[in-house]
């Protein structure tokens, strides 16, 4: 039961007929651990391609992906683009990542942006000025960061970069002053 449960993604199941094997005097074998480690999910998936990325090894990410046992989505791809700046930039890698990122999403802003950042970053400024033309022409818009705090019950909230917000000064003081007093 654990492996059917397993095999079919329903690990709040396995874990219930588990717990109650134990419960119940039984001490299981082998099986059912191997049972919970066969259920792999899209986010297994993902993390191996960024572990690979991240130890430099993008192109072993690359190869990982195209061997995966179903069809890679954005998700997978856009892993392994953001990796793909790491260490030793790989543009080949990074291309590659980006068009199918773009294939499957033609407006999608990170994989335009994070192009252009990898481009930008190894000195190729005319690629980078030709995609951000790609983009504008395409509409294409990264939209910027957003975040809030609340502090004494009253909501700050301000952009990515965001300079000329009326309480900057202010929210910078409050958010280095909390800085502060956590440690």
């Amino acid at each position: 039961m654990i492996m059917g449960f397993s095999h079919h993604g329903l690990t709040s199941e396995a874990l219930k007929v588990f717990e109650a094997m134990l419960t119940s005097g039984t001490h299981p074998n082998s099986v059912p651990f191997w049972a919970f480690c066969q259920h792999v999910t899209m986010q297994h998936y993902v993390c191996m391609v960024n572990l690979l990325g991240r130890a430099g090894k993008v192109e072993e990410a690359e190869e990982f992906i195209l061997k995966l046992p179903f069809e890679p989505d954005l998700t997978i791809w856009g892993a392994l683009l953001g990796v793909c700046g790491f260490g030793m930039i790989n543009t080949g890698v990074a291309r590659r990542a980006a068009k199918r990122l773009l294939e499957l999403d033609p407006l999608n802003a990170p994989a335009h942006v994070v192009l252009c950042n990898i481009h930008a970053s190894i000195g190729q400024r005319a690629e980078e000025g030709q995609l951000r033309k790609e983009m504008g022409l395409k509409g294409v818009r990264k939209v910027p960061g957003c975040s809030w705090i609340l502090l004494k019950g009253e909501p700050y909230v301000f952009l990515s970069g965001d300079r000329i917000h009326p309480q900057a000064d202010e929210m910078l003081s409050l958010l280095f002053g909390t800085e502060d007093e956590s440690r």
